[in-house]
């Protein structure tokens, strides 16, 4: 990522969403970075989430922008 299109993982991780195998995160953007990009860091997050956990399968149910600071919370349904 460069300095137009860069993003950061919330320090917090993966936290539950109160719903079971379901988690949020929130990616965060700045430059030119969209939808698009967050949701490629996401999707990196979740290859080393799932490195760590016995879930073997991802969807995600929704997503969120937040304009200050700029990214995207994302809910994810793991199986």
């Amino acid at each position: 990522m460069g300095f137009f299109n860069a993003t950061s993982v919330s320090s917090e991780g993966f936290l539950p969403s109160g719903n079971p195998n379901e988690y949020q995160m929130t990616i965060y953007t700045g430059g030119f970075a969209g939808k698009g990009t967050a949701t490629k860091r996401l999707e990196k997050e979740i290859d080393k989430f799932l490195k760590t956990t016995d879930f073997n399968e991802h969807q995600i149910v929704d997503s969120k922008f937040k304009f200050i600071p700029s990214g995207f919370t994302y809910t994810i349904r793991f199986r």
